[in-house]
């Protein structure tokens, strides 16, 4: 079974201030690796993806697929252990 973590570098921000998200995926039970993932992420009303911002395990990694408004992010896990 997946599961999926999200939280907040702060619970309150004012325009123009950057909140980090970090979410957190486990293979939790699997004894097999899971392939072609998508991992879906809505952010809060206001808010907007900044390039260039995504890490894995601290390093640079590849970017979402973002909506029009910039709300809606989609990001492809190729496999997950």
């Amino acid at each position: 079974a997946l599961s999926l973590q999200k939280s907040a570098s702060t619970e309150v921000a004012a325009v123009g201030d950057f909140v980090a998200y970090d979410l957190l995926l486990r293979n939790d039970g699997a004894r097999a690796a899971i392939r072609d993932i998508q991992v879906v992420d809505l952010l809060p009303r206001g808010v907007r993806y900044r390039a260039g911002t995504v890490r894995i395990d601290g390093r640079p990694a590849a970017e979402p697929r973002v909506d029009g408004a910039g709300e809606r992010m989609v990001f492809d896990v190729p496999r997950l252990a």
